[in-house]
């Protein structure tokens, strides 16, 4: 039987609930933020008696170590794909229920063995149309052998499906982008060598991405959630020197070869054919105790789906750190990624070959799905303006705001609802709020819109929308 949108807040307070009778001090903690947000409430005894006795249990032998976590979610879009209010399905209002347990053994020295299991289903309010659950299966997002100290060397291994983040993630993050944050693994083998007295660390790393998670093994109550759009290979070398003061500069190569998976593998997800080489570097300079720039930019090159690629972009921020009790922080940017002129035979649409995340907000993400896929960012210039502030250790309020043009008008005269000539996208805005109850409990509320601008012909002209809260329970 399909349940409304009631579930949402008995979820919201069953995990209340739970909450306040796992971790006692997180409702003397929230009440003290309340009667002073600048004051910092001291640990109380029950909370570390209680923290005492997790950390007891996750490490009951010097070679093995467990943990899980619980992280609820309520989601609502609207018009985040369409931009169309009289569309069907134009609305989507779901809850989010992931689990995962993980475990490190480590037979010796320098050898773990690492493992984590996740299950995530969906229950779904809206649309009327779709199946009430969906993904109700459960795999492995990491099962891997990590040899440190290898040959004798300050060589690290990491053999098997992993999580990898590079710099800023802007090129790789995401090696999963179609389960919507489930899972962000990779099946890759990982080289790390530091060389410490050149304040110098080198990547090398290859990369046997399926398309579906069933390649190795079959996930358990398997559904066949798509990850990508296609099976996908590659090697990266990434190179991170910080010898100069305050100062960290990031060499990278990528390649990258996409073989579209057929349709009963990807299902809807929408895959590409391809080879393509990107290489760029990465500035990230303290200018002093309160400013910092972090600024990059790339090349690609190669083919994609039958056409030559020639394509480039850049990614840069500038923060301002106030530095005062409320750790204020403001920021700007400019993000360009070079878009495809519908009047040359050469793609020269710039797409990030592992950074198909929310980076910008999850709203984002979706908003390129009738012109590319899922948070495959292309053919944009971005300006960015935002302000974050910490009161104290467990509060935490960020606001961004981001003006989105497009590069070229690639689709015009597709009668898709692109125009032929306008260069604005919309603006972009991003507010969350995020609270630590204590060390086992954390939340966050977000809530992000889009006002869509020329770009965008009158058949997708209406605002879109996003709301989140969001509850995550470690043990």
């Amino acid at each position: 039987m399909k349940l409304n949108g009631r579930l949402s807040l008995l979820m919201l307070a069953g995990a209340m609930i739970i909450g306040s009778m796992l971790c006692p001090a997180s409702t003397a903690s929230a009440q003290a933020t309340t009667q002073a947000v600048t004051a910092t409430a001291p640990p109380a005894p029950v909370e570390s008696n209680w923290s005492d006795f997790v950390a007891s249990t996750k490490r009951p032998t010097p070679w093995f170590f467990w943990g899980a976590d619980l992280r609820l979610r309520d989601e609502y879009f609207n018009n985040a794909t369409t931009l169309n209010k009289d569309i069907t399905n134009h609305e989507a209002h779901y809850q989010r229920i992931r689990t995962r347990l993980w475990t490190t053994i480590t037979p010796l020295p320098d050898l773990d063995l690492n493992a984590r299991l996740v299950y995530e289903p969906r229950h779904y309010c809206q649309p009327d149309s779709s199946d009430s659950w969906r993904n109700n299966e459960a795999l492995f997002d990491i099962l891997n052998v990590t040899w440190r100290n290898a040959f004798g060397l300050p060589l690290k291994f990491v053999v098997g499906r992993q999580d990898i983040v590079l710099g800023d993630g802007w090129h790789v993050a995401e090696g999963t982008p179609e389960d919507g944050s489930r899972t962000t693994f990779f099946d890759a083998v990982r080289a790390t060598y530091e060389l410490s007295e050149a304040k110098t660390t080198i990547d090398a790393i290859y990369i046997d991405q399926s398309a579906t998670s069933d390649r190795w093994f079959d996930p358990f109550c398997n559904k066949r959630v798509p990850l990508i759009g296609q099976d996908e290979r590659g090697g990266i070398l990434y190179v991170t020197n910080k010898s100069l003061e305050k100062t960290q500069i990031d060499g990278y190569f990528i390649y990258k070869h996409d073989m579209r998976a057929p349709a009963r593998r990807r299902g809807t997800a929408v895959g590409y054919n391809g080879n393509t080489y990107t290489y760029g570097g990465r500035v990230v300079h303290k200018f002093s105790d309160n400013w910092q720039l972090d600024s990059q930019i790339a090349q690609q090159l190669g083919d994609r789906n039958g056409n030559t690629v020639c394509a480039w972009g850049t990614n840069n921020k500038l923060t301002y750190f106030l530095r005062d009790q409320y750790d204020n922080q403001f920021r700007v940017g400019y993000e360009y990624l070079s878009g495809d002129d519908p009047n040359t035979s050469t793609d020269e649409s710039m797409r990030l070959p592992w950074g198909r995340w929310a980076r910008l907000g999850d709203l984002s993400v979706y908003m390129w799905v009738p012109e590319t896929r899922v948070g495959d960012f292309t053919n944009m210039h971005r300006v960015q303006a935002g302000w974050s502030i910490k009161p104290n250790s467990v509060l935490e309020f960020s606001l961004d705001y981001n003006a989105l043009f497009a590069d070229e008008n690639t689709l015009q005269g597709t009668g898709t609802g692109f125009s032929s000539n306008g260069p604005f996208r919309g603006h972009l805005g991003t507010a969350v709020l995020k609270y630590k109850f204590n060390q086992h409990v954390a939340g966050h509320l977000t809530g992000e819109i889009f006002c869509p601008g020329n770009y965008y012909t009158r058949f997708r002209n209406d605002p879109a929308f996003f709301l989140r809260y969001e509850l995550t329970f470690t043990w």
